[in-house]
């Protein structure tokens, strides 16, 4: 995201601070949907509240290929993504709660830490994946391979695949 934040903008002398102002973006949108997330888990459920997630971060990360270039864009972009991956964060946890409690209702906070490692884990999987895109397709092409990782997700959680 920062490298992309530079770049749109660097040519116009702008680029440091432009990637300061994208990344608070970045954070207060997050802050905002965790508490969003938390309510639409609450309301819908986190199956629900997981597909809309899901979903949104699809078409947010596809819309990042043919936005790239247009800094308004991308600033919208980078804070709706902001927003959907921890909208993500209190529906995921839910749901890996609600899968624990009948298998193992003495283990919920093991579960609970293995729900923040597997989000430290994704974390690293996505750089990797993420740099390996970059050095092949160029920055623009990580949005588009991100959309197909939520798009699987999607089909696995249809298809009732945990």
């Amino acid at each position: 995201m920062a490298p992309a934040a530079h770049d749109s903008d660097s040519g116009r002398g702008r680029g440091n601070r432009v990637t300061n102002e994208r990344l608070s973006c970045y954070g207060v949108a997050a802050a905002l949907g965790n508490i969003a997330g938390g309510r639409v888990t609450n309301r819908l459920g986190p199956d629900r509240a997981v597909m809309i997630v899901l979903v949104g971060l699809a078409i947010v990360l596809a819309a990042i290929r043919v936005a790239a270039a247009s800094a308004p864009a991308m600033a919208a972009l980078v804070a709706a993504l902001g927003a959907l991956t921890y909208a993500a964060v209190p529906a995921m946890q839910a749901r890996v709660i609600g899968i624990a409690e009948p298998h193992a209702p003495k283990a919920l906070a093991a579960a609970a830490g293995l729900n923040i490692a597997g989000f430290n884990s994704g974390i690293a999987l996505g750089s990797l994946i993420g740099g390996r895109v970059i050095g092949a397709f160029g920055l623009a092409t990580t949005g588009v391979v991100g959309a197909v990782a939520a798009g699987l997700r999607i089909v696995m959680l249809v298809t009732g695949k945990r």
